[in-house]
């Protein structure tokens, strides 16, 4: 424990970190708050209407909402927003025919076990239509009702968290990892009456802590959000109530469908956690941590992105890490995967990987950690900064190069750089009434 205690002191030193951490918890807030007030209402509205027909009986919601509709298509404006009216007609109308939806997967089991179009039962494809029925079996008896649902969905549903908390992870584990050695204190560590299994047991073992407050913070954040701009409803309703979440066939609760996400969330980011603590295991220099890392979240992104699910390789496209990051691909609806010809829930599967990965990772960390030689760390640094360390300079100059370069204040630049260019390409505004009008 003293060891643990002392890497945390450590950790907890590093001041830039705590500065990149409210910066990006400030970004996520930003890119949330945002989003949410990007659609053609605002929060207010929509809380109102929500509001407002939850005090009706579940009979009178359907006719009211058609009511106050044909009123603002007939020019007369109503109490309430007819673009949020509108929207929550078309939920009302999924959660009413959500025992259709269950009867039409057993219809469409029924007819493919008649029909010859899918080229006979030993395929994918017929293997799989007849595994779902039994797989929404435990939902015939599940009741939905209306309720708020947007901040539940905005929280569990931004990506940019996902990149913000991967990055974050990175420079933390990279500083319990490197810090030690960039000092050249690893020689005298190894040589303590712990040893190096005690000190790498304490660094991964900060380092699972740290990928639990990272991911409890941030989505934790987005919550908060969530429930302040729209509410988060009855958390003892079903999961299926929320609309992204309609095909779930878990019989579970929102609440329970919270920590399951959580969970699950913690697990995907131990993932990336553990094999950035492979690689400074393994590396040599600087520079190898930095490619190594990159390639292998860009390749992971690339399989994710490029690969089709429908496709022979499939299999690169769900078994990977940022499939696994993606959870409500996972656990928000029914998927198998195509493993020789059957079908095999992705929710297993998914369990799986990231078993193997976090266990590959532990132990390529182990074994280069344990067996390594007292070798000296290298900083790789580009070429001209070493040709200007013997020039003359001003003041400015020092300042910006010891706040850029030695403190390496320009990893959180480029970060906040990348994430500018990614919200900018992804940003969307809806179109609104006001929009007809123009000033003179």
């Amino acid at each position: 424990m003293q060891t643990l205690r002392y890497e945390w002191k450590k950790l907890c030193g590093f001041r830039l970190l705590w500065v990149l951490l409210l910066v990006l918890l400030c970004i996520n807030g930003y890119v949330q708050i945002s989003a949410a007030n990007s659609r053609a209402y605002s929060p207010n509205e929509y809380r109102s209407c929500v509001h407002y027909l939850k005090k009706l009986k579940p009979e009178r919601v359907k006719p009211y909402i058609e009511k106050e509709l044909d009123s603002a298509f007939s020019g007369h404006s109503g109490q309430l927003s007819w673009i949020v009216l509108s929207e929550i007609q078309e939920r009302a109308e999924q959660i009413e025919g959500y025992s259709d939806y269950l009867d039409g997967i057993e219809k469409q089991a029924a007819q493919t076990s008649v029909l010859s179009i899918w080229g006979g039962k030993d395929t994918f494809t017929y293997r799989n239509i007849q595994k779902t029925p039994p797989a929404y079996r435990a939902m015939k008896n599940v009741k939905l009702r209306l309720d708020t649902e947007l901040g539940i969905e905005d929280a569990l549903h931004h990506p940019v968290t996902d990149f913000l908390g991967i990055f974050l992870l990175f420079l933390i584990i990279s500083t319990v990892m490197l810090k030690d050695r960039e000092q050249g204190m690893m020689p005298l560590l190894y040589s303590m009456p712990n040893g190096r299994g005690a000190l790498l047991f304490s660094k991964l073992l900060l380092i699972t802590f740290c990928t639990v407050g990272t991911a409890l913070l941030l989505y934790g954040e987005n919550l908060l959000i969530g429930a302040k701009m729209y509410g988060l409803g009855d958390l003892s309703r079903p999961i299926q109530c929320i609309g992204s979440f309609f095909e779930c066939n878990l019989s579970v609760s929102v609440g329970r469908f919270l920590v399951l996400f959580t969970t699950m969330k913690i697990a995907a980011f131990l993932v990336f956690s553990m094999m950035f603590a492979a690689v400074c295991a393994a590396a040599k220099n600087n520079l190898t941590v930095y490619a190594v890392s990159g390639g292998f979240c860009g390749i992971s992104f690339l399989l994710y992105r490029f690969v089709s699910p429908l496709s022979n390789w499939s299999l690169f496209h769900y078994l990977n890490p940022v499939q696994l990051v993606k959870v409500n691909e996972i656990i928000g609806t029914y998927k198998n995967i195509n493993l020789f010809g059957y079908p095999f829930s992705l929710k297993i599967t998914a369990i799986i990987a990231a078993g193997i990965f976090l266990t590959a990772s532990v132990c390529i960390a182990a074994g280069c950690f344990i067996s390594r030689r007292n070798q000296q760390y290298r900083n790789v640094s580009l070429r001209i900064f070493k040709r200007s360390k013997h020039r003359v300079h001003g003041q400015m100059y020092y300042v910006i190069y010891r706040s850029l370069i030695l403190q390496k204040g320009i990893v959180p630049v480029l970060a906040v750089i990348f994430a500018a260019a990614v919200f900018s390409s992804g940003f969307t505004r809806y179109y609104t009434s006001t929009d007809i009008y123009y000033r003179i």
